[in-house]
């Protein structure tokens, strides 16, 4: 990949960063079905493809008892020409089940580590995604290449015939453990346990997935004649009540805890307590340091290919890439601008080793509810402010305050140079984004996508609109929220801010305090501020299905959950509308896309570009790993690891 700015950009980005301040689908998963996985692998340098047979849809490489066949084909130079190699792996001594020797320790820098929290109530982004995605705890559902909707912790999954409730079966064997010991078998009272006290049936929870599993469901119960399963009751109906951050290791969604610990530690002694039923057991947590793990041997499926994992936190990217270069860790996330110099120092990176994480805006404070649609009961939003501090900010009872505002959060989203940001600060890896959560939230290769809801770069038309709101001469921005904790781009920040600095006579401060800080304002409905994140559209979020639920949770609720700052009747419209009916039906496209030209229309988030997580690895140490297209870093168990 060509690295190189021309001039101009790079004089355009000086001067943009100058005087921007830093303050600190109904299924059944019964069925075996074979799945061909390619990963990536290094054989004494080179870079190979490896395919491997799996047995069991959602298995990473194989069950136990089986036969791992590996086709490896080589490409190198001889002479000047290139020959192609066909060779076959065989197992290795001492695999009795023809298996990778369980060897070594994997040492991965990533951004955070956090602190240990496994009391699902308190498990707020990205907490509770890192507990699964790090291997510890785990979903009723986890995906692959092709779905969303792959058997994990749950083997089938039932609907009513009236739509009333999904019956999922509990997988027998499962074993929670903690260091010291085994908390014994997975029972479908834990599933109920967990994904009530994560908010189908807990008003105080403040989990990550607490709004849309009140929304979705009613509280969950042990199915009355085979207490092997468990009955969720819909509260409405939603066509994509699995992926819709619900119980899917594919989305932010509750994983399954212990009750019997709960019930013998309490709510303080189990919130800090590690256990799981993954394929890592944790052996130490030194909170926002590192994390040391040990292989969990009796896992339910292949037991991690490596004895030993860390986790060492390392914000800084500059930080990551020297761990990367002196071999103090095998795997990390580098900056961008690292990668050229990895790439010829013999770090690999590839296509298959990469991430794309969605950084688009929320114009927040616009609260235009005061009652909480599913119950009539009043709501005061006292951050609810459509003043001269917050431009953005519209009013439902004053008609030329609102369009005023919607003409601010146009001006804004045009003002942005999407394309530029790509090709100078992303150096062309990433790409533009137009949407996000509360506009359209699907990116632009998506089948249901329509040009129509391209933002363009216009810096005129955007003066003039926003001359035309009241503000020729510009206003103030005290507190864009920038919360590169969660993996935000502060350099994207930064241009967005510069930009709308040139273009706009906008004066921009910067927040780059932490996520964790700010979230107690979203579960309060109390932010009123512009911020940027990274849940919006990315390339790899299509997972080959159309349609779906909308408009969730962007009105108030009985359960506090999380909300960017946004409230509005056509949301919970939209949810209830889109919610009710099959998911990619005609009926359910058609409400879509009615909802897509609306969001669009008022513009209350606005895309920005997709940022490509750039992986690099130390092919000397890992032989293969096989990374799900899962939000953040993961599936660490496949690691292979070359003999120590």
């Amino acid at each position: 990949m060509n690295l190189i700015i021309s001039a101009n950009k790079q004089r355009w980005l000086a001067i943009a960063m100058l005087g921007i301040a830093l303050v600190a689908i109904i299924a059944c998963g019964k069925e075996t079905v074979t799945v061909v996985e390619t990963v990536i692998v290094t054989e004494k340098g080179d870079t190979v493809v490896e395919t491997v047979i799996v047995t069991e849809k959602g298995d990473t490489i194989i069950e136990k008892g089986d036969t791992v066949v590996q086709t490896v084909i080589v490409e190198k130079e001889v002479k000047g020409d290139t020959v192609t190699i066909v060779q076959t792996a065989v197992p290795q001594t001492g695999s009795p089940q023809g298996l990778p020797v369980q060897q070594g320790t994997l040492r991965v820098s990533v951004p955070q580590v956090g602190s240990p929290v496994f009391l699902n109530e308190k498990a707020v982004f990205p907490t509770n995604m890192l507990q699964f995605y790090f291997g510890i705890q785990e979903t009723l559902l986890t995906g692959d290449k092709n779905s969303c909707s792959v058997p994990q912790l749950a083997t089938a999954w039932e609907l009513a015939s009236d739509l009333s409730k999904v019956t999922f079966s509990i997988r027998p064997g499962v074993h929670f453990y903690t260091d010291d010991r085994d908390l014994g078998e997975m029972t479908a009272e834990d599933v109920v346990f967990s994904y009530n006290s994560s908010g189908a049936d807990n008003p105080s929870s403040v989990h990550s997935a607490a709004g849309e599993l009140n929304s979705i469901f009613n509280p969950w119960v042990i199915n009355p004649t085979n207490p092997s399963k468990v009955d969720a009751p819909f509260k409405q109906f939603q066509g994509d009540y699995l992926t819709a951050n619900t119980v899917s290791e594919c989305n932010d969604s509750a994983a399954v805890v212990s009750k019997a610990l709960f019930d013998e530690l309490g709510p303080d002694e189990t919130l800090i307590t590690p256990h799981g039923t993954g394929p890592f057991i944790v052996t130490d947590w030194k909170s926002n340091e590192k994390i040391t793990f040990r292989a969990n041997n009796d896992y339910w499926k292949t037991p991690a290919f490596v004895s030993n994992l860390e986790l060492i936190e390392s914000p800084e990217g500059a930080i990551r890439t020297a761990q990367l270069r002196t071999g103090e860790v095998d795997i990390a996330p580098v900056p961008i601008s690292d990668v050229p110099s990895l790439e010829s120092n013999g770090f690999l990176f590839d296509d298959g080793l990469r991430q794309f994480q969605g950084n688009f805006i929320y114009f927040s404070g616009n609260y235009y509810m005061d009652t909480i649609p599913e119950n009539g009961e009043s709501v005061t939003r006292d951050s609810f402010k459509p003043d001269a501090d917050h431009p953005w900010v519209g009013d439902p009872n004053d008609a030329a305050r609102d369009e005023s505002a919607k003409k601010v959060r146009h001006a804004l989203s045009m003002a942005i140079d999407r394309e530029l940001i790509n090709d100078t600060i992303l150096a062309g890896f990433g790409g533009p984004i137009y949407g996000g959560h509360g506009q359209v939230p699907i990116h632009q290769n998506h089948p249901e996508f329509n040009d129509r809801w391209i933002i363009p770069f216009d810096a005129d038309a955007a003066k003039t609109l926003l001359a035309e709101a009241g503000y020729p001469d510009g206003f103030s921005v005290s507190d864009y929220f920038c919360p590169v904790d969660i993996g935000v781009n502060g350099e994207v920040c930064q241009a967005v801010a510069g930009m709308w600095s040139e273009f706009l006579n906008i004066d921009v401060q910067l927040d780059t305090s932490a996520y964790t800080a700010r979230r107690p304002t979203m579960v309060g409905r109390t932010i009123n501020t512009i911020w940027q994140t990274t849940w919006g559209p990315n390339r790899l979020a299509y997972d080959g299905e159309s349609g779906g639920t909308d408009g969730c949770c962007l009105f108030p609720q009985p359960t506090g959950g999380y909300n960017p700052g946004l409230e509005h009747q056509v949301y919970y419209d939209t949810f209830i509308a889109t919610g009710a009916s099959v998911k990619g039906s005609s009926e359910n496209l058609a409400a879509r896309e009615e909802y897509f030209d609306w969001a669009f229309e008022q513009r209350f988030s606005a895309g920005v570009v997709e940022v490509p997580t750039l992986i690099g690895i130390n092919p000397d140490r890992v032989i293969s790993w096989t990374l799900q297209p899962f939000r953040d870093i993961n599936s660490f168990h496949t690691v292979i690891l070359a003999t120590e």
